[in-house]
């Protein structure tokens, strides 16, 4: 994943490291240039930089503490419990479309996202079973912002799988929160008036996500040049998001 990123220890300088130096050091326009960068770049702490995937939960989580949707994720919890504790409405189910509801899990990441997902891919098999049992299932409200909370969480899905493997680099960082800082200021107006708890609740979580991505955001000088080197990066990281996700 991306992790917290460490800067690397100097080797111990060669003699010819050290004649290079002087020579360097001799040159008083090669210094200014140096004392530049040092400046440029001076204010990224590569040692304290959070570890982004993680971070980008804490974010996602925020869902949690809000309680008109915590009140909708219990419902959708209680039905999947429903389903899960029963072999004969798992059968059913497995019969009518081949697939099962998906329990979340508060330590595995995007797990909210896809038992979400899941149990609107199977709606209509759900429904159908679940009247067979004679329980209860969601309002017709309750799917469309189940749905609509689905949007809300489907960029954060899609950058979390990206950027969770090992071979990933802090060249997608940015670009992804980016992404998602856009994602986040478009949702409310995308919604309109049909859920203002949701259009809230995404400001909220921009909010949130400046301040814990300021270390990559800050626009000064010391960032602007990583910005601009990593917003190449975005017509690559998003092909590369829907490559993955369709698979």
């Amino acid at each position: 994943m991306i992790a917290a990123f460490k800067s690397n220890e100097p080797d111990e300088p060669t003699s010819s490291d050290s004649e290079d130096e002087s020579m360097e050091t001799s040159d008083p326009e090669d210094s200014e240039v140096a004392v530049r960068e040092r400046q440029r770049f001076g204010a990224i702490d590569m040692s304290r930089t959070p570890c982004v995937v993680h971070t980008l939960q804490l974010v996602v989580n925020m869902i949690q503490k809000d309680t008109s949707v915590n009140r909708l994720l219990s419902k959708v919890r209680g039905l999947v419990k429903l389903f899960r504790k029963s072999s004969v409405a798992t059968e059913r189910l497995l019969q009518m479309c081949q697939l099962t509801l998906i329990k979340d899990c508060p330590t595995r990441w995007s797990s909210t996202y896809q038992t979400i997902s899941r149990l609107l891919q199977i709606k209509d098999s759900v429904v159908q079973v679940a009247d067979g049992m004679s329980w209860d299932y969601l309002l017709s409200s309750e799917w469309h912002k189940l749905s609509a909370l689905r949007d809300l969480l489907i960029p954060f899905a899609e950058h979390t799988q990206l950027l969770q493997s090992d071979t990933q680099s802090l060249s997608l960082v940015v670009p992804a929160i980016l992404d998602l800082q856009g994602h986040l200021s478009e949702f409310p107006h995308a919604q309109g008036s049909s859920f203002k708890d949701l259009a809230s609740l995404a400001i909220k979580m921009k909010a949130n996500m400046d301040k814990r991505f300021s270390c990559f955001l800050d626009h000064t000088d010391s960032t602007e040049l990583l910005l601009h080197a990593s917003l190449t990066r975005q017509l690559h990281l998003k092909h590369s998001l829907k490559m993955m996700m369709s698979k």
